[in-house]
């Protein structure tokens, strides 16, 4: 199965509240689906979420350290990890230089990254706002309640950013999803032809969106 299928993609995520508007799960539910699209663009094999590390030397990251070089040791030759698009993925920079040092060989190859580094959002602070409530929109439509928004027993509790409903969209979402898919596709290329992946801001500037 290796040999037909050498690449594992492994979403990261946690469960926390993004809003009323939004489930439990949204991140698992935005970077599974990321990953599963990937796999149908470039063929591999899904394995389940990892927790999403909340520091750089935390049980998560040793977990995602770990199950980096077992699968490069059962034989994969490329292992994504995908983080969610609300939180800054510097603390995975480590971990990447970690399971890139498992082995010489530069036909095996690891890359962490998450949505919001792909997207350029790595700096911002956004939870539950546009970029997340449109990626639902686009995947889960019928997950996303715009409309707990303006009940005021509800509101806008537990969103950082703008007010989703403002401006988040099904066809954001869209865009948004495929240059992420895009993104990954070139990267996961060029680790299959043995090249050194570079980091995912070069690959996010080169692809020349601007996301603002």
């Amino acid at each position: 199965m290796v040999e037909h299928l050498p690449l594992a993609c492994v979403p990261l995520a946690d469960i926390r509240f993004h809003g009323h508007h939004l489930p439990y799960g949204t991140d698992l539910l935005i970077t599974t689906a990321a990953c599963e699209q990937l796999l149908h663009r470039v063929g591999g094999m899904l394995f389940p979420p990892l927790p999403w590390p909340e520091v750089r030397s935390g049980t998560s990251v040793k977990m995602m350290v770990r199950m980096a070089r077992d699968l490069q040791q059962k034989g994969f030759l490329t292992v994504v990890f995908l983080g969610p698009p609300c939180r800054n993925p510097e603390g995975v920079h480590v971990i990447g230089e970690t399971g890139n040092a498992v082995t010489n060989d530069s036909s095996r190859q690891v890359i962490f990254t998450s949505i919001g580094e792909l997207l350029r959002r790595g700096e911002a602070s956004e939870l539950g706002s546009t970029l997340e409530t449109s990626l639902m929109m686009w995947q889960y439509p019928n997950l996303v309640k715009l409309p707990f928004l303006d009940d005021p027993r509800y509101g806008t509790e537990g969103i950082i950013g703008p007010a989703p409903q403002l401006e988040a969209s099904p066809q954001r979402g869209r865009e948004w999803l495929d240059t992420v898919l895009d993104i990954l596709t070139v990267m996961v290329k060029d680790a299959r032809a043995g090249q050194t992946v570079k980091p995912a801001w070069y690959y996010a500037q080169k692809h020349g969106e601007i996301f603002p």
